[in-house]
């Protein structure tokens, strides 16, 4: 009875050994996966520090404000904080400077001032 009983253990020995085995293995991959990951991302922050900044960020906002400027638009609010009273405010003075537009408009012209101009061309010059 004592043989095969130290065949089983042998046996059932080989089997731990494998498994003992196996978990090494892995365990010594993933230390491998671990450092290899961690001279990844060592390399990616010193590639990132070593970066020079090409544009600014308000390089953008900067270049639309001087054409509106220029094309004399009003200028949006980037992103500020507008309370009502502004708002109101703004929207008076459109309003009061769209007034000044149609008072410029020869179609606000009083008919007869329309049709004196038309008078003054003689026939067929038209």
């Amino acid at each position: 009875m004592g043989a095969p009983r130290q065949i089983l253990d042998k046996a059932f020995d080989g089997e731990e050994m494998k498994k003992k085995k196996k978990k090494k293995l892995r365990y010594l991959q993933e230390e491998k996966a671990k450092s290899k990951l961690k001279k990844d991302r060592e390399a990616a922050r010193i590639a990132i520090a070593s970066m020079k900044r090409m544009v600014n960020f308000g390089d953008a906002i900067q270049a639309e404000i001087e054409f509106l400027t220029m094309i004399g638009a009003p200028l949006p609010n980037f992103g500020k904080v507008v309370d009502e009273e502004e708002m109101d405010k703004e929207v008076e003075l459109l309003e009061k400077q769209l007034q000044e537009v149609k008072v410029k408009s020869p179609m606000d012209l009083a008919p007869g001032a329309r049709m004196e101009r038309m008078d003054d061309f003689e026939e067929g010059e038209i």
